[in-house]
C-alpha cells in the first residue's frame, strides 16, 4: 500500500486570501481603462483653455513686439533726417524716404575780436566764393565717437528741401575730403578762444547758395546718404497671415566713385526696390508678415513736421495693430 502523506491544511494559504489572488476580471480592467479615459478628456479639457490662452499670449506678444521694433526704428531713423529731406515717394503711403545726418556744427562766418587773437587758420565760410574748406567751431575728435566727421560724409548747409537749396538735387552740399585741427583754441591777452577744425570740402563749382541763420550745417554720412523706406505686399494669404514686408533701403546715393551725383525722386515705390546696387545698398527686413502698412507726413506746420505711420502685422488671423509719431525738424 503507498504511503501518501497530506500537508496540513495550516499550510495553505486561507480560501479567501487564494480568491484575492486570482487577479483582475476583464470587466474590472474594462472599468479602469474607461475611468481613466474619462479623466484623461477631463483633464485635457480642463488644460485647453490655459494652454491656447498662453500660446495666443506668447504669438501676440511676439507680433507686437515684431512691429514696436520696427516702429521704433523707423522714429529713431527721422530724429535724424535732414531738415526739409522728408518725403512720400510719389505721393505713395507706402513708402517714404528722407536724406540722414551722422552730427552738425557750426560754421566760422566772420572773424571776430576774440578769434583774431588765433591770428592763423581763420577760414571763414563765404557765401561769395566757391568754398573749399572752412572752419567749424569745436574740435571734430571731441565729438562722441558715432559723431566724429569722416572723409567721404557730405556737408549740406541751409537745406529748404526746395530748387536752388535742396539736398537731394546738390544745391547746398558738398563732399569732406579732409579734416585737421585749425586752431587748438588758448588764452591770449587774458581772453581765451576755442579749438576750431578746418573742413576740406570738395565737390562745388559754385557757392554754397544761402547762408544759415544760427550758422549751422549738418554732415551726412558717407554711407547712408539716403534711407528709404518701403512696404512691400501688404495684404493677407489664404491661412490668414500677413504676406507683405516693412524694408528698409540705405544707399550711397548721393556720391559715386566719380564723385557727387545727383538723387532725382523716385517715380514709385517699385522703382526704389529695382535700382538698388548689390554692393553698396543695405536692405534690411524690419518687419514681416505685415498685413496692412502705411506712412503720412505732414509738413504744414513750417519747422516741425510730423511722420505718422500704421502697421499691422498678423499670423493665423491674429493681428497687432501699432502706430506712432515722430516729429522731425525742419529747421535748418
Amino acid at each position: 500500500m503507498t504511503d501518501r502523506r497530506y500537508l496540513p491544511d495550516s499550510a495553505y494559504p486561507p480560501r479567501s486570501l487564494r480568491r484575492r489572488q486570482r487577479g483582475f476580471t476583464l470587466i474590472e480592467m474594462v472599468l479602469v481603462i474607461t475611468l481613466m479615459g474619462a479623466l484623461g478628456v477631463v483633464v485635457v479639457v480642463a488644460m485647453k483653455t490655459p494652454i491656447d490662452t498662453y500660446l495666443a499670449g506668447s504669438r501676440r506678444a511676439d507680433l507686437s513686439d515684431s512691429a514696436d521694433t520696427a516702429l521704433r526704428r523707423v522714429s529713431r531713423d527721422l530724429r535724424k533726417a535732414l531738415p526739409n529731406s522728408v518725403r512720400l515717394v510719389a505721393n505713395d503711403a507706402q513708402c517714404l524716404e528722407f536724406i540722414p545726418t551722422r552730427t552738425g556744427g557750426r560754421y566760422r562766418e566772420a572773424i571776430d575780436s576774440r578769434a583774431a587773437l588765433a591770428q592763423t587758420n581763420l577760414n571763414v565760410l563765404d557765401f561769395n566764393l566757391v568754398a573749399s574748406s572752412f572752419n567749424m567751431l569745436g574740435e571734430n575728435p571731441a565729438l562722441p565717437s558715432d559723431q566724429h566727421i569722416r572723409t567721404g560724409d557730405l556737408v549740406a548747409v541751409y537745406n529748404l528741401g526746395s530748387v536752388g537749396s535742396d539736398a537731394y538735387r546738390l544745391d547746398n552740399v558738398a563732399q569732406i575730403s579732409a579734416s585737421t585741427l585749425a586752431i587748438p583754441g588758448g588764452l591770449l591777452s587774458g581772453v581765451s578762444y576755442g579749438p576750431e577744425t578746418q573742413l576740406q570740402i570738395s565737390g562745388r563749382s559754385t557757392p554754397f547758395p544761402l547762408p544759415s541763420a544760427s550758422k549751422r550745417f549738418q554732415i551726412i554720412p558717407g554711407d547712408e546718404q539716403v534711407v528709404s523706406y518701403v512696404c512691400s505686399g501688404a495684404g493677407l494669404d489664404a491661412a490668414g497671415n500677413g504676406q507683405g514686408t516693412l524694408y528698409r533701403y540705405a544707399r550711397s546715393a548721393l556720391s559715386n566713385a566719380q564723385g557727387l551725383t545727383a538723387y532725382p525722386p523716385p517715380t514709385s515705390c517699385a522703382a526704389i526696390l529695382t535700382n538698388l546696387n548689390a554692393v553698396t545698398d543695405k536692405p534690411a527686413v524690419l518687419a514681416s508678415n505685415v498685413s496692412e502698412c502705411r506712412f503720412d507726413y505732414d509738413s504744414a506746420s513750417g519747422h516741425l513736421g510730423l511722420v505718422r505711420l500704421a502697421l499691422s502685422v498678423t499670423r493665423s488671423n491674429e493681428t497687432v495693430r501699432l502706430s506712432a509719431q515722430t516729429g522731425v525738424e525742419n529747421l535748418p
